[in-house]
């Protein structure tokens, strides 16, 4: 299945903590004619993804990491708004179920190509500044910047240490390995505590108390995996949160699902929906379950998507920010014969 990049980014601007090293001894030196104090210097940004597959029994991505950048160039395209009319796209409105057949406009391989290409880039060494801040920024180039050895987020039951990870973005950025279906802090409160950097140039500490909150994880509910649905009814979708009864603040937004139907690895029809807020289900109207299931041959997949954003904290430099969890839980849906 062609499947979406789940990720979630939260910039947060900065200058007044920024340090700027020199000498390759550590030695402080001024910032020469860049004004650290605007708060449009540096951002901090977050990738917190936990992934399923098979309704829930297989949890196949988990990830949780934190960076600090400096753009360096503006975007190089304006951001592509959403077209209703696109079957890659989403429905504009809440609520709003769409149904999708007519794919020989969209498909197009040679951008396939492209982003497999993209994706064999070599990693580069900390604080080169390649690549764009790991999605971030429209395709701005960045600076990643030190902020020392690890970075931890204290829980009720103890540390998580991100530790340096040297990506394809070409600098620093710190990561929680340990990342599982029993090590993730799901339903927990988190302080933020940076030691500070002093290579090149670097973040100075800082901690921010309850800076991170997750919730629950999701958990579905209808159809029950394994279980045959009728392709010429309507179909329930209904889904849950469950995980650590710990009282957390944020709330869930930004439901997406989608049911694409395919065969040979060709897609021939696709329901794309956008769930209201608050509410943990959507009907899929017979006529267009009825189209997924028109081909006998097909492989019948269904991907929901939703995000979890945290509490808006503040950091010393006065900018007030949150971090988002993104989830998503796949599985196969096989009709009633």
């Amino acid at each position: 299945m062609q499947g979406l990049a789940i990720f979630a980014l939260a910039l947060i601007g900065c200058g007044p903590n920024v340090v700027v090293h020199g000498g390759g001894d550590g030695t402080p030196m001024d910032g020469g004619d860049r004004d650290w104090s605007s708060l449009e210097d540096v951002s901090m940004m977050s990738c917190v993804a936990v992934g399923w597959e098979d309704w829930g029994a297989n949890l196949t991505n988990c990830k949780l990491k934190l960076w600090f950048a400096v753009e360096t160039s503006p975007p190089d395209r304006e951001e592509e708004e959403e077209d209703e009319t696109n079957p890659w796209g989403w429905p504009l409105e809440m609520g709003v179920v769409a149904l999708y057949v007519d794919f020989n406009v969209f498909w197009d391989d040679e951008d396939d190509e492209e982003d497999e290409e993209d994706e064999e880039d070599e990693p580069g060494e900390p604080g080169e500044g390649q690549g764009g801040g790991g999605g971030g920024g429209g395709g701005n180039a960045s600076i990643h910047l030190d902020a020392g050895p690890q970075l931890e987020l204290a829980t009720e039951y103890g540390l998580l240490p991100l530790t340096y990870a040297a990506a394809g973005t070409g600098g620093y950025e710190y990561q929680y390995w340990d990342c599982g279906p029993e090590t993730f802090p799901f339903g927990e409160e988190m302080d933020l505590s940076v030691p500070g950097g002093s290579e090149g140039l670097a973040v100075g500490a800082f901690s921010v108390e309850s800076a991170l909150a997750f919730g629950p994880a999701l958990r579905w509910v209808t159809p029950e995996a394994g279980t045959a649905v009728d392709p010429t009814a309507p179909l329930d979708l209904a889904w849950t949160f469950d995980g650590p009864s710990v009282d957390v603040e944020g709330a869930y937004s930004g439901a997406q699902l989608e049911i694409l139907a395919e065969k040979d690895g060709e897609p021939l029809a696709r329901v794309a929906a956008r769930p209201e807020d608050g509410l943990n289900g959507i009907t899929i109207p017979a006529e267009m379950v009825e189209v997924l299931f028109d081909d006998p041959d097909a492989e019948v997949h269904l991907r929901l998507s939703i995000n979890h954003d945290g509490p808006k904290f503040e950091l010393p430099w006065g900018r007030n920010s949150s971090v988002r969890l993104s989830m998503s839980m796949n599985g196969a849906l096989t009709p009633l014969r």
